[in-house]
């Protein structure tokens, strides 16, 4: 398992809470299946190398509560994809949401514009999908870091999915944010970033801009635990937005006590190993926030 450089270089980060017991959701992949008979003791885990003091709790297809950030890009360079991106991205979010669940949607060129606020009804949700218009340059981290940011200030009381789904072909050129800034904002959200390229891979090929924007893509979603998928037509995005939801709905979660006296504050590498060939997609890590009693 290679570790980005994205994760070398921390931002300057306001923590906010006490971090105790480190919760995990991931899933299991044996080529392109999922494994869905895993036991605890199937796994092992590693918190800057050290294996936990205690496992705390383990559940196979979890039900957690989806907190979702729907991205949509709606510049220049998807304009002749940008009808079916729509038509499947409603579409998925009647098929994933359920009740207790919420999404919002958030359209970005070189500006990004939450064009929906967390909500569970699907008609909002629906009508923030289709008031998008496409045109502009594209800020593929400035609207990734909105996204974690809102994500982040959602309270939940009990333990939730935080999830954001990008639909872009991730030709980055007008973002103030780096991709340093983007994952580390992300993973102290603790959000999984699921990205489908809309770019043909046979198109892609030899052209630096494109190859450049499916790297940043997979990078993204290897760091936080998401997957990155190709889908060039209609029917490529409708088995792309159905894998995802198979995914959130065919998760397992633990969680654990690290091994330290207390937070730190700072970025602690996570690896979780499983059966010999299968794969293991987890975030990569998590900051141990320190909470503001702490600070005083």
């Amino acid at each position: 398992m290679g570790s980005p450089s994205s994760l070398d270089s921390l931002s300057a980060i306001r923590l906010v809470r006490s971090v105790t017991e480190v919760n995990l959701v991931f899933t299991v992949t044996k080529g392109r299946h999922l494994v869905e008979n895993l036991k605890p003791e199937d796994l092992e885990i590693r918190d800057n190398g050290k294996p936990p003091v205690r496992v705390t709790h383990f559940e196979a297809k979890t039900n957690l509560p989806l907190r979702l950030a729907l991205l949509i890009d709606e510049s220049d360079s998807v304009r002749g994809r940008f009808k079916f991106e729509q038509s499947a991205a409603a579409s998925f979010l009647k098929r994933v949401l359920r009740r207790g669940d919420s999404a919002m949607v958030i359209g970005f060129n070189q500006h990004v514009e939450l064009a929906q606020e967390p909500t569970g009804e699907l008609r909002l949700l629906s009508h923030g999908i289709k008031k998008l218009k496409p045109g502009g340059d594209t800020a593929v981290f400035d609207a990734l870091s909105f996204a974690a940011q809102q994500l982040a200030q959602i309270k939940d009381d009990g333990p939730v999915r935080r999830v954001i789904v990008l639909l872009s072909d991730g030709q980055e050129n007008s973002s103030g944010m780096s991709l340093n800034d983007v994952t580390n904002a992300t993973l102290y959200a603790e959000a999984s970033v699921f990205s489908i390229t809309s770019s043909h891979k046979v198109v892609c090929q030899g052209n630096p801009v494109c190859e450049q924007g499916e790297m940043t893509l997979q990078s993204l979603s290897d760091s936080t635990g998401g997957e990155f998928l190709r889908a060039a037509d209609e029917t490529d995005l409708s088995t792309a937005f159905n894998k995802i939801r198979d995914q959130l709905r065919k998760e397992y979660a633990v969680s654990y006590r690290p091994e330290f006296n207390a937070p730190d504050g700072l970025f602690h590498r996570v690896i979780v190993f499983s059966r010999k060939g299968t794969r293991v997609h987890c975030r990569k890590g998590y900051y141990a926030k320190i909470s503001k009693e702490q600070l005083e």
